[in-house]
Formats: structure tokens, sequence, C-alpha cells
């Protein structure tokens, strides 16, 4: 996905090979950039340390000028970090739970799906109606299906009422990154999971509250008193503990994105209900690291930012991490708390997963460096346009995202029960699998954008782009007619 974050500064179509935007459209954004005000941004971070000294997040803010601050939602404490044991052999759970999967037409949360079924237990999932017929189709066979939006609580609320829900796993996620969607989805859809679930057993306890009023009470006609221990051994076992598990992330702990603020947020949420939760942060996913495989199919070159060795990560299966949700659900009355977590073949580097990738396409390699000083640059030209055109807010945020996962690293504690699988035969899959979806556009004559497809932001933050270049285009009407046919 980090092919897109050159943006319109630098985005390339790859039949033609220019650039999109002319050099004198550029100029005029520059010295826009120069005439419109830096978006001011204040950021505040606290941090506190727990017995073991590891650094936790307790919460940051990041304000702007108009912009309400979403963080301080929660109580702002800072939540505990949690081990998995090595090694546990885990029997199966006395009776199936009927688990809630919020996104689990997703990447990981048809993983999820695959691993509840094959543990026995009964899986609710909120989709979309194309999901029903899309490539999760197969997946989805197997769970109760709740058709509509996410991110509407009304469709949430309705997975809750034909039979109560024993524990929630919420993968959902943004596609876009923009500001509205990411606490629509990430928080909004999540926290309604958390809302209902909570009112569910507040609906139980008063249900046992009002059974154990009519069990105690005495007889005095009969001239008989029920006993303490008699009522005890009357009534209704005790209920089920439910549970939350939350897919959040290792890069929560730099927060500088609204996605960050977003996750924080339901973070605190979860760790202020009654709930019993677990939090889980993998470091990266095997998917965000072949963003560029279908690309290079192409034959086009591996783009590198910087000299492609000033980040590392450790990045994991969709199987592994599943398998951690899974377990953590499980075991959410001994954790309430975070897990974190990386992969178990040690990391790697940009420049290390181009070679591997080059290996497996049989290329020699090929690279386009891009500065990352450029990644800056375009930071600061959308910020400050955003600040005079509200409209590209999202476009803003879409360079912000695109700077972050190409600076920051992604490592998280590597653990032997959850690296079963490797990157190589995961690149090797999507190399195979990218074949073949070549070889059938050949043969159905089927659009070439050129684009890492596999990556989830990679068309909305080209739609970004495009809509950023018309927005130019209506500033320099000359170039309108080349805007156009370049998106």
């Amino acid at each position: 996905m980090l092919a897109f974050v050159v943006l319109a500064a630098s985005w390339t179509h790859p039949m033609q090979h220019r650039p999109v935007i002319s050099a004198k459209t550029w100029v005029q954004v520059s010295s826009l950039r120069a005439a419109v005000p830096q978006l001011a941004v204040s950021r505040v971070l606290t941090k506190t340390t727990d017995s073991a000294g590891s650094a936790l997040l307790d919460r940051r803010k990041l304000l702007t000028d108009d912009a309400e601050d979403k963080s301080a939602l929660g109580s702002g404490r800072a939540l505990p970090i949690r081990e998995l044991a090595v090694g546990r052999k885990r029997a199966q759970p006395e009776a199936p739970q009927r688990v809630l999967v919020l996104g689990a037409s997703g990447y990981i949360g048809s993983a999820v799906v695959r691993e509840l079924v094959s543990r026995g237990h009964q899986v609710v999932a909120i989709v979309r109606q194309e999901a029903v017929t899309g490539p999760s189709a197969s997946t989805l066979s197997s769970a109760e299906l709740i058709i509509g939006d996410v991110g509407d609580a009304s469709t949430v609320a309705a997975a809750f009422a034909a039979r109560p829900i024993d524990a929630v796993v919420s993968c959902v996620s943004s596609r876009s990154g923009s500001v509205d969607e990411v606490w629509r989805v990430d928080y909004g859809a999540s926290r309604a999971a958390l809302d209902c679930l909570q009112r569910q057993v507040e609906a139980q306890d008063r249900a046992r509250d009002s059974d154990t009023d009519a069990t105690t009470d005495t007889d005095t006609t009969a001239d008989t008193v029920i006993t303490a221990a008699t009522a005890a051994a009357t009534a209704a076992p005790p209920a089920r503990r439910v549970s939350y598990v939350l897919l959040s992330a290792i890069c929560v702990r730099t927060p500088v994105l609204e996605l960050h603020r977003a996750k924080l947020a339901m973070e605190q949420a979860l760790a202020d209900s009654p709930v019993s939760y677990a939090i889980v942060r993998p470091s990266a996913y095997f998917k965000s690291l072949a963003g560029q495989v279908s690309s290079l199919l192409k034959g086009q070159p591996y783009i590198l930012f910087g000299d492609g060795t000033h980040t590392r990560s450790n990045a994991m299966s969709d199987a592994d991490v599943a398998r951690v949700l899974v377990d953590c659900m499980l075991d959410a009355d001994e954790l309430n708390g975070v897990v974190e977590i990386g992969g178990g073949e040690g990391t790697i580097t940009p420049l290390e997963q181009s070679r591997m990738l080059f290996e497996l396409l049989g290329r020699e390699p090929e690279y386009l460096n891009v500065p990352l000083n450029w990644l800056d640059n375009a930071v600061g030209v959308f910020d400050g346009l955003a600040r005079a055109l509200p409209p590209l807010r999202d476009a803003a945020e879409a360079a912000r995202i695109a700077r972050f996962y190409a600076t920051q690293e992604m490592v998280g504690p590597p653990h032997e029960d959850y690296a079963r699988d490797s990157l190589k035969d995961y690149y090797a899959s999507m190399v195979a699998e990218g074949r073949l979806k070549l070889q059938q556009e050949a043969r159905d004559g089927g659009p070439d954008l050129g684009l890492p497809t596999t990556s989830l932001l990679a068309l909305n933050v080209l739609q970004a782009v495009r809509g950023a270049r018309r927005m130019f285009s209506r500033l320099t009407p000359a170039s309108e007619a080349q805007a156009d046919r370049s998106a």
C-alpha cells in the first residue's frame, strides 16, 4: 500500500510513465502551500510504567484548531500488558460459545470465523450483501449472517436480538482511513457491540435477581421456609461470563493518526466496562507487506522509501492472528488487558522483502527510490490545503497514513505458539494467485490499473489523490483535460 505515499507529487501512470500532475501545476501547488498557514497541531504524550518497567501508553491528545479531542474518551488510565503462556495445552470448551464477529468478511475476520468454526463454536457475522457472494462466501456459509452495515448501531443490535451472545471478537477496520469513517467503524461499530453486550448482561442479572427473590419467598400457608441453602440449590446455574476481544494494532503506541485515536478510545471504553476483555495488538500482517506484488508482476519496479533499511517488521499470518484472538477470547477472564504480539520469524526490512519477492519472480531487482523527505512535503502540502479546503481533509489524512507506515517500525514480541506460517510461503502463494489473475484479466480484457490491489487502502488513497488533482485542475483550467485523462 505504500506505493501511493508519493501521492500527487510523484505518482506515475504505469502505461505512460510520466508525472500525472504537470510541473507547472506542482509549482502552483507549492506556491499555495506557502500561502496557506500550516495546520496547527499540538501533541501531548503521557506515559506510565508498570512494575516490570515497560512503558505503557496512557493517552495522547492530537488537537487541531477545529477538531474535537476525541482521544479524551475513556478514563485515560494505563492498560496492563499481559503475556500469553507458552506451550499451553488447551482443552476444548465445555460447550460451544455463540460468538459475534465484526469484520467477518475481512482478511483477519474471515480467518477468525474459520478458527472458531473449527473449534466447534457458533458464529454470528454482520456482513454487507455483497459479501455473501464475494471471496469470503465459502467461509461465511458456516455462520449465521446478519445483513447490514456494521457501522449502523441498529444492525449491531439485531445480532443480539435472537439469542444471547457469549463473546464478541471485533476485527472491524476502516478501509479508507478517512477521519469520519474510522470513528464510525473502528470506534463506533466496536462500541455499539460493547454497549449491546453490557445491556445483555444487565438484563440477565435483573432476571436472575428476580428469580432469586421469587425462590426465597416464605410460604406461610404451608408453614415452610425455604432456606438460603435450598434457594441456592434450586436457583438457575450461574450465567456464562461474557467476553470481548478487540483487534487493535501495535502502532497505537505511537498515536499520530485518526485511526490510532479511534482505536485507543475503544481500548479505553473496553477497559472501563465490566466485561471480561482482551485487546490484541499484532505487529503487522503478511498482507500488509504484499502491497507491491501486483505491480511487480506487471514488470514495474519496487518502490523503496529511503534505502529500504530504516524500518523493520515481524508480521504475522491471518491464521496465526486468528488463533491468538480465539485463545484470548477463552482466556479473557484471566487477561483483562493488552496482548502485544509479533511474528516468530525475526524482523525484516523493506529491502529484504523486495529481494525475497524478486527471487520468487525470477527477476533482477529494480527499484524506484523515494526520498523520505518527499513524504514530509506531501503531508505539509495536503495539511495546508486541507486547512483552506476542508474537502481535502481525508487526502491530508491519507498522506499522514502513508508517511506513518513508510517510516515506523512494526515489531511485536514473538511467540513460538503463534508462528506456524512463513512470509516467504505467503509471498509464493500471492505470486501464484497474481499470475492467475493477470491471465484472467488478459482473457477478459479487464482494466489494468497497474496498482498493488492487495492493499486495503490502495484504491481509496488513489481516489483521494484523484480528487485532489481535480481540485488542482480547477485552480489551473489549462491542465483540466490532462488531469481528467490521467485520472
